[in-house]
């Protein structure tokens, strides 16, 4: 009864290990997710702000051909 009890616990230690890892994976993918995507937007937002600059400095937006 003893030993069995001792292999209870040693599966559920080893289980509990798989799962801290399992969740530490997911949460560094996931913090690798938001990096990624705050990286595409702060691109997006340069582009925006760029574009701005450049009709700032020209005057009113002007359509080519005019």
């Amino acid at each position: 009864m003893t030993k069995t009890v001792h292999n209870v616990v040693a599966a559920v230690k080893d289980i509990t290990e798989l799962v801290d890892h399992r969740i530490e994976s997911v949460e560094s993918r996931q913090s690798q997710e938001v990096v990624a995507i705050a990286e595409e937007i702060s691109a997006g937002a340069e582009e925006v702000m760029a574009r701005q600059r450049t009709s700032n400095c020209h005057g009113k937006s002007r359509k080519i051909g005019d």
